[in-house]
């Protein structure tokens, strides 16, 4: 390569990217989604945060045997 000559790029993508026009993925919200549509998005979202933090809630206060019982149970019905 002779001095003064621009490096080639190699960290340019060498395949064209697909598709960009996807629909909502994961919860994610339409665009043009109706205010309504956005208040009940957000009241199933804190509803089911609620739920889980919940959970987590009872199986952290839970003693350490029946944790260990439960996380068995779950090994042992996922084998079957």
């Amino acid at each position: 390569m002779e001095m003064g000559q621009p490096m080639p790029n190699h960290h340019s993508t060498s395949v064209e990217s697909g598709p960009t026009t996807r629909g909502p993925v994961n919860g994610a919200v339409e665009d043009g989604a109706s205010l309504t549509d956005l208040i009940s998005q957000k009241k199933n979202l804190e509803a089911e945060l609620s739920a889980l933090s919940s959970v987590l809630d009872s199986v952290s206060s839970m003693p350490l045997i029946h944790k260990r019982r439960i996380a068995n149970c779950m090994r042992s019905s996922s084998m079957a």
